[in-house]
C-alpha cells in the first residue's frame, strides 16, 4: 500500500479560460509512516497506569494495532521456554498456546545477539523455515530483546504474521527498539 499526496491546478488559455487541470502525484508513504510512528510512541509512552500488566497489555495491543491485527508478544525467557506473556491479535485458533521453546522460536537470536531481529520472510532462512511459528505461516518477524536491570536479554517484544510481501524497514526496528527499552 501506498500515501499519495495529490495536487492539481487549472490550466488556462490566453482569455483565462480553464482548459485542463496539471496533476501531481508524489509518493508520501514514508512520511506518513514516521508521523504515524511518532503518534504511536507519543500514546505509548504517555500511557500511565498504576498496575505494570495494565501498561504492558496496552502496548501490545498497540503494537498489534499498528501492524495490522499482526500478532504481538511479549515474552519471558523461563530456562528453556518463551512464556508468552502478553499477546494481542492472536487467531483463535491459536489463543490456547501460551508459550513455545526457545530452540523453536524466532525471539532465540533476537536475545542471543541483544539487538533487534527482522526476518521478512522465515521460509528463507535455513535457521528458521522449521520452527513452529513458520510452519504455521508465521512468516515475517520483528522483535526487539528486553533487558533486565543488569542488561542480560530477558525475553523480547516482538510482532510476526504472515505478511512477508509486506517490507518493514530501519523506522521499525526503531520503533520496536524504543518499546522494548520502555518494557525493560
Amino acid at each position: 500500500p501506498r500515501v499519495i499526496s495529490r495536487r492539481t491546478c487549472p490550466v488556462m488559455d490566453l482569455h483565462g479560460e480553464i482548459i485542463g487541470r496539471i496533476w501531481t502525484f508524489r509518493d508520501v508513504t514514508k512520511e506518513h509512516k514516521r508521523s504515524r510512528i511518532q503518534e504511536a510512541l507519543h500514546q505509548m509512552s504517555t500511557f500511565q497506569h498504576h498496575d505494570p500488566a495494565e501498561v504492558m497489555k496496552f502496548l501490545v495491543g498497540e503494537i498489534s494495532h499498528f501492524y495490522g491485527g499482526s500478532i504481538a508478544i511479549l515474552s519471558i525467557k523461563y530456562g528453556a521456554r518463551m512464556d508468552f506473556r502478553y499477546v494481542a491479535g492472536m487467531p483463535d485458533e491459536y489463543k490456547h498456546i501460551k508459550g513455545n521453546t526457545v530452540k523453536d522460536s524466532y525471539c532465540r537470536v533476537a536475545m542471543k545477539m541483544a539487538k533487534p531481529l527482522f526476518i521478512q520472510d522465515g521460509r528463507e532462512h535455513a535457521a528458521f523455515r522449521n520452527i513452529v511459528p513458520v510452519k504455521l505461516g508465521l512468516t515475517r518477524y520483528l522483535g526487539a530483546p528486553i533487558f533486565d536491570d543488569k542488561g542480560r536479554a530477558i525475553g523480547t517484544i516482538c510482532f510476526l504474521d504472515g505478511r512477508s510481501e509486506m517490507p518493514v524497514d530501519e523506522d521499525d526496528t526503531r520503533f520496536m527498539s524504543l518499546i522494548a527499552m520502555r518494557i525493560g
